[in-house]
């Protein structure tokens, strides 16, 4: 009777062992699939932003108009103009800071970020953004600083002409 339990016994400790086996297969899928839908929100999290910001600064011509003169003349602007253009700059920066830190951990795909912040390479050579980099880079974290810096050395010239830079 004791051989009889000693098999039973040895028979459940193999079934336990598979069972613990499968569970690990499940949760292993599960967690990729967990990851799948996370990295899609946060895709889509940081274009939605991206969008909002271009949809608020496009949708107005007196905002599109203020921006415009900022990057291509920011000394010919008042103070408040200025201002409100630099704040403007400042959100969608903040915005790229959050999808550099968001892809540096994996959530966010490298390729968004770096299509995303590829607007900064647009401006990159214009007064108004050297001088919004030289007076609020410090606001920015260390490695943000360090990619953004990277994008205004970048050799490529994209332009779409709206700066007067054709």
């Amino acid at each position: 009777m004791n051989e009889k339990l000693s098999d039973y016994s040895s028979i459940a400790e193999i079934i336990s062992a598979v069972a613990i086996v499968l569970s690990l297969i499940f949760v292993g899928v599960q967690l990729q699939e967990n990851t799948k839908a996370t990295r899609a929100d946060s895709a889509i999290s940081a274009s939605t932003a991206t969008a909002q910001w271009y949809i608020a600064l496009g949708g107005s011509a007196e905002n599109s108009t203020l921006f415009r003169n900022f990057v291509m003349q920011p000394e010919a602007l008042t103070k408040e103009q200025r201002f409100q253009a630099v704040m403007n700059l400042h959100a969608i920066l903040l915005i790229f800071q959050n999808n550099f830190y968001l892809a540096s951990e994996g959530t966010l795909d490298a390729k968004m970020k770096d299509s995303i912040a590829e607007a900064v390479v647009v401006i990159k050579d214009q007064p108004g953004w050297r001088l919004y980099w030289k007076e609020r880079r410090a606001i920015f974290l260390p490695e943000f600083q360090a990619y953004i810096d990277e994008l205004t050395k970048a050799e490529r010239k994209v332009s779409l002409g709206i700066y007067g830079d054709n």
